[in-house]
């Protein structure tokens, strides 16, 4: 079975980005293009700067994987069930 992961922003990403990109347009009125330098990168970090994972759903059907496991000392099966 493939698993697949798919990057997405998480909250510190947004923070980060949203941050440098109102520090750009704050400097903007001290420097014009430094500041505009600052807002751009601000804005390209919040467009491409991912670090967070996150599972990629696309199961069509439905699956279960179940693992049994016996103990002959003991006559005794326990059973692992994990969704797929």
């Amino acid at each position: 079975m493939e698993i697949n992961f798919k990057k997405v922003h998480t909250g510190k990403d947004l923070a980060i980005s949203t941050i440098v990109l109102l520090a750009g347009a704050g400097l903007f009125f001290v420097n014009r293009g430094l500041g505009i330098c600052i807002a751009v990168c601000g804005l390209l970090m919040l467009l491409f700067y991912k670090c967070g994972y996150k599972n990629k759903q696309g199961n069509d059907g439905g699956s279960v994987r179940l693992d049994v496991f016996f103990n002959k000392s003991e006559n005794v099966a326990e059973k692992l069930i994990s969704l797929l």
